[in-house]
Formats: structure tokens, C-alpha cells, sequence
């Protein structure tokens, strides 16, 4: 999935970094860089030492809340929080 642009709606609910990259019109480099920092303009979540994206934050930052709102409970924050994120 990398460096393509898909239509985000069709992501999977959590994915990597690389793959939010294109829909936030950042480099790579560039998405790590902030993620580290706190100043990704969407959530991150940890799982391991791994850095993920939630689909519905991706889709609220895009404005497409209509999905977003009814994927909330889908992957919650708390969830991901009880598997290992910081």
C-alpha cells in the first residue's frame, strides 16, 4: 500500500504510517518526523514500538465523518491502549 493513494474509505482500520503518508500530502520522512513530535494532525497509536493510524481519524481529518462517526466504536482508542499503546 505505501506511496499509492487509495480512497481512504477503503482502508483497512488500522494501518501504517507509510500509508497514511499520501492522504495527509506529507513525505514519508516527513510523517514520521511529526509523529514522533506529537504533530501528526491525526492520532497515533501504538501498538508495540509500531506506529499506527486509525481509519476514522484519517476519514474525520479528510472530512468524511459520515464513515467515520459509525467506525468510532469499530477500533476504540481504549482498545488500542490495552494492546501495548503508549
Amino acid at each position: 500500500m505505501g506511496d499509492t493513494k487509495v480512497d481512504p474509505r477503503t482502508l483497512p482500520p488500522l494501518f501504517g504510517l507509510a500509508v497514511a503518508a499520501p492522504h495527509l500530502d506529507l513525505s514519508k520522512a516527513a510523517v514520521y518526523a511529526l509523529a514522533k513530535t506529537g504533530g501528526l494532525p491525526v492520532p497515533v497509536v501504538f501498538v508495540g514500538s509500531r506506529m499506527k493510524v486509525r481509519r476514522v481519524d484519517l476519514l474525520k481529518f479528510l472530512g468524511l465523518d459520515d464513515q467515520a462517526s459509525t467506525e468510532a466504536t469499530a477500533f476504540p482508542r481504549s482498545l488500542a491502549k490495552e494492546h501495548g499503546a503508549a
